[in-house]
């Protein structure tokens, strides 16, 4: 009978320990956060800005 009841704790220990490391998003109210696509710049924004600094820095050394 001590067998059974170990099982049974051991169980119950791991139910347990499932439903307290899901709590916190469960009274947050929060969905799992999506991954986001990466950040990427064309080539013309990419000229562009380039073209920008060039010209900034031709009117620092003037």
């Amino acid at each position: 009978m001590s067998e059974f009841f170990g099982v049974k704790t051991l169980f119950a220990g791991l139910v347990a320990s499932a439903l307290l490391a899901a709590l916190p998003r469960v009274v947050s109210g929060q969905q799992p956060v999506a991954k986001a696509a990466p950040v990427r710049g064309s080539i013309v924004e990419d000229r562009a800005a380039k073209k920008l600094i060039e010209a900034g820095e031709s009117r620092f050394e003037a």
